[in-house]
């Protein structure tokens, strides 16, 4: 199952404010999944991965 391309980084990819805060609180040493969302999405778009998965 695939979701399809999105749009890129941005404020339509952003978190809501409150969930980021919730997160943040309950997890003031970040996660995994955190680290790597603040470091890593701003890396790469979906268009640097198109030819890895042709239609």
């Amino acid at each position: 199952m695939s979701l399809g391309p999105g749009p890129g980084p941005g404020p339509a990819r952003s978190v809501a404010p409150l969930t980021a805060h919730v997160t943040r609180a309950g997890n003031p040493r970040r996660t995994t999944a955190m680290w790597m969302r603040d470091r890593l999405e701003s890396r790469w778009s979906n268009e640097d991965f198109a030819d890895w998965y042709p239609r």
